[in-house]
C-alpha cells in the first residue's frame, strides 16, 4: 500500500505545483503586471499633463500668426479641440490611482534616503504611497490652474506657477509612482520565479524517480510469490507514472522557455519604452519652462540635456550617443528600438526625435540672438519667433513623437499580456493530466496488489 499512497500523494503534489504556476503566471499578468502597467498609465498621463502645461502658454502665438487667414485660425481651434484637455490627462491619472489602489498593493519598499517623505518613517508602503498620491494630485492640478490664470508671454508668475507644478510632478510625485513601480516589478519577479522554480520540479522528478522504484520492486515481490514475470495492472502503472513524469517535464520545460520570453519580449520592452516616453515628455516640458523663463539661466536646459541624453541621443545633434556614453546602461528609446519589432515601434520614431531637437536648437538660437531668420514671421522679434516655433513646428513634431512612444506603449502592453496567457498553458494541461495519471496508477497498484495478495494467501 506504500507504493499507492506514494503515487497518491505525488498526483496531489504535481496537481498542485501545476495550479500553482497556473497562478503565479496569471498573478503577473492580471495583478502584479497590472500595477506596473496603472503606474506607468499614471506617471505617462502627469508626465504629458507636465508638458502640456508648459506648453498651453504659447497656444497664442498660433492666432497671432494666423489672426488673418480664417483657414489657419479653424485648423488651429480643430487641433485645440481634439487634443486631450491637460484637466482630462490629470483626472485621468488620478482614475489610475484609484485602479491601483483597487489592485491591492499591499508590499513595502526598505527606507531609501533619496525616497523623500514617503520613505522617512523606515519604510514605503503601498498604501501610504497611494494615499499620499491622493493628496498629491489635486496641489498639482491647482497649480496647474493657477500658472494657466497667470499665463501670458514670458509672464513671471505664470512661470513661477507651472514651475512649482513641474517640480511638484518630477520630485514628489513621480518618485511615489516610481516606488509603485518597483513594488510591482518585485511582484512580478517573484511571480516568475514562482513559476520557474527549477528546485520544485527536481524534488518531483526525484519522487517520481521514487515511485519508479517502488512500482519495480512491487514487480519483483509479485514475480517471486507467482512466477510470472509481469503483473499486468503494475505495468500498466507503471506506463502511467512514466507518461506523467514525461507530461509534467515537457509542461515544466515549455512554460519556464514561454515565461522567460515572456520577460525578454513582453516585460522589459514594455517598462522600457514607457520609461522612454517619460523622458521624452520631460524634455519637452523643460523645453516650454526655457521658452517661457525667456532661455536665461541654465537649469532648463541642463534638465533637457539630461533627459534627451536617458533617452540615449545627443541633444545638440540629435545622433546616437556612442556605446559607453551612459555609464551601466543604454538609453531607453535605444534600448527599446533594439528590443521592439518594427511594426510595434516605427523605427521613423528617431527622425521625429531628431526633427522635435532640431527645432529646438533654431529657438535656441533665436533666444541667444537679437536678429534671427525664421521665415514664419518676419516682423517679429526673436522671442515670438520663437514661441511660434515651439507651438506650430516643434509641437507638430513632437506630437508625433509621442504618438509613436504611446502607441508602441498600448501594443507593447498586450504583447506582455499575450505572452503571459501564453506561459500559462503548458504547465496548467500538462500538468493536470499528470495528475490524473498518477492517480490512475495508485488505483491501478491497489487494484493489483489486492487481486494478487487474494490470490496467494
Amino acid at each position: 500500500m506504500a507504493v499507492a499512497v506514494w503515487l497518491a500523494l505525488l498526483s496531489g503534489l504535481t496537481t498542485f505545483v501545476a495550479l500553482s504556476r497556473h497562478a503565479a503566471v496569471s498573478d503577473a499578468r492580471d495583478r502584479a503586471g497590472q500595477v506596473v502597467v496603472e503606474a506607468q498609465f499614471v506617471r505617462g498621463e502627469l508626465s504629458s499633463a507636465d508638458a502640456a502645461a508648459a506648453a498651453s502658454v504659447f497656444r497664442h502665438a498660433l492666432f497671432d500668426v494666423q489672426a488673418s487667414d480664417a483657414a489657419g485660425l479653424r485648423a488651429v481651434y480643430g487641433q485645440m479641440r481634439d487634443e486631450p484637455r491637460i484637466d482630462e490627462r490629470i483626472g485621468a491619472a488620478g482614475e489610475g490611482v484609484v485602479r491601483l489602489q483597487q489592485l491591492g498593493v499591499r508590499s513595502c519598499l526598505d527606507a531609501d534616503p533619496s525616497a523623500g517623505s514617503a520613505g522617512s518613517s523606515g519604510s514605503a508602503c503601498a498604501d501610504e504611497i497611494l494615499t499620499e498620491l491622493g493628496q498629491l494630485i489635486p496641489r498639482y492640478a491647482s497649480l496647474v490652474s493657477a500658472g494657466q490664470a497667470n499665463s501670458q508671454t514670458g509672464d513671471s508668475v505664470a512661470e513661477a506657477y507651472l514651475r512649482a507644478a513641474s517640480d511638484l510632478v518630477r520630485d514628489q510625485i513621480i518618485p511615489k509612482v516610481d516606488m509603485l513601480l518597483e513594488l510591482g516589478g518585485r511582484d512580478v519577479d517573484v511571480d516568475f520565479r514562482r513559476a520557474t522554480d527549477g528546485a520544485v520540479e527536481t524534488a518531483l522528478l526525484l519522487l517520481f524517480a521514487g515511485g519508479g522504484a517502488g512500482l519495480t520492486a512491487l514487480q519483483v515481490h509479485y514475480w517471486r510469490r507467482s512466477r510470472r514475470v509481469f503483473e499486468l495492472r503494475l505495468l500498466a502503472a507503471t506506463v502511467c507514472l512514466l507518461a506523467a513524469g514525461g507530461l509534467f517535464a515537457a509542461g515544466a520545460l515549455a512554460q519556464q522557455a514561454r515565461v522567460q520570453h515572456g520577460v525578454d519580449d513582453g516585460y522589459m520592452p514594455m517598462v522600457t519604452l514607457a520609461q522612454a516616453r517619460v523622458f521624452a515628455l520631460q524634455a519637452r516640458a523643460e523645453e516650454n519652462l526655457d521658452l517661457m523663463s525667456l532661455g536665461i539661466g541654465t537649469e532648463y536646459d541642463e534638465g533637457l540635456d539630461t533627459a534627451v541624453e536617458a533617452l540615449g541621443y545627443d541633444a545638440a545633434t540629435g545622433d546616437r550617443l556612442p556605446p559607453g556614453a551612459l555609464p551601466g546602461r543604454s538609453g531607453s528609446l535605444v534600448l527599446a528600438l533594439r528590443m521592439l519589432p518594427g511594426d510595434v515601434l516605427d523605427p521613423a520614431v528617431e527622425g521625429h526625435l531628431r526633427t522635435w531637437l532640431t527645432n529646438r536648437n533654431e529657438v535656441v538660437s533665436l533666444l541667444g540672438s537679437t536678429e534671427g531668420t525664421d521665415a514664419i514671421s518676419s516682423g517679429a522679434n526673436s522671442f515670438e519667433r520663437a514661441a511660434r516655433l515651439t507651438a506650430g513646428p516643434g509641437a507638430d513634431a513632437f506630437g508625433a513623437l509621442d504618438d509613436e512612444l504611446a502607441g508602441g506603449m498600448e501594443v507593447s502592453t498586450q504583447r506582455f499580456r499575450d505572452r503571459m496567457s501564453t506561459a500559462a498553458t503548458p504547465l496548467t494541461f500538462l500538468g493536470l493530466a499528470a495528475g490524473v495519471l498518477l492517480a490512475v496508477a495508485a488505483g491501478l497498484v491497489v487494484w493489483g496488489m489486492r487481486r494478487r495478495l487474494r490470490e496467494y494467501r
